[in-house]
This record gives C-alpha cells, structure tokens and sequence, in this order.
C-alpha cells in the first residue's frame, strides 16, 4: 500500500514540476537504510549481544514515534 500511495502523495503535496528528482531524492534514506540493516544489526549483535540489538530497535522506534508526533502536531493559533 506505501509503495502505490508514495508517488501519489509526493505529487500532491509537492507538484508536478521536477517529480522525478524529488521522488529520487525522497528514496535514497529508505534504501539506505534497507542496505545498512544486516550490517548494523550483525554489529550490534556482536558488541552487545540480544540486549542491545532489542533496545537500538526500541529507541528508534521511540524516537520514530516522537519525531512522526512533532510533524504531525497542529500548529497553535
């Protein structure tokens, strides 16, 4: 469902002038990240072992979940 709504969504918030670059640009972090996760996660694993792999992933999904709660705050008036 995220991979249809991704260009929809771009395109409406952002237009139509320079799509191609911008929805470029908005999928270098993702696939970054997707290319970095065994490597990190194999790292963790061998310097902290089970604890540490579980709380790297609970800190970034706190962190994930503070920053989407800023973003999406509405602004006072």
């Amino acid at each position: 469902m995220g991979s249809i709504l991704r260009p929809v969504l771009l395109m409406e918030k952002l237009g139509r002038a320079g799509f191609g670059a911008i929805s470029g640009a908005a999928a270098v972090a993702p696939i970054l990240a997707i290319a970095a996760a065994p490597s990190v996660g194999a790292a963790l694993l061998g310097l902290g072992g089970v604890p540490a792999l579980l709380g790297t992933g609970t800190a970034l999904a706190l962190g994930a979940l503070c920053l989407g709660a800023f973003v999406t705050r509405q602004p006072l008036q």
